[in-house]
């Protein structure tokens, strides 16, 4: 995977069986961080949408604020 130069982040439980914070996908970006949601497995957006829409918009308010 190249890297990017633009703020990314991976979201995941921690049950969820294909993303570790190890995983390749996790270092694609300098800018790049790894979030875990309790509760929630390989599909936070659906079983905690509330979590995951606060940390996106976390991540979207901090990128525009540059």
């Amino acid at each position: 995977m190249r890297r990017k130069a633009a703020p990314a982040i991976v979201v995941m439980g921690p049950v969820s069986p294909s993303a570790r914070p190890s995983s390749p996908s996790s270092g694609a970006s300098p800018q790049g961080e790894v979030a875990t949601i309790p509760g929630a497995g390989h599909f936070p957006f659906m079983e905690a949408p509330d979590a995951f829409g606060g940390t996106a918009e976390d991540l979207l308010e901090r990128a525009a604020a540059g």
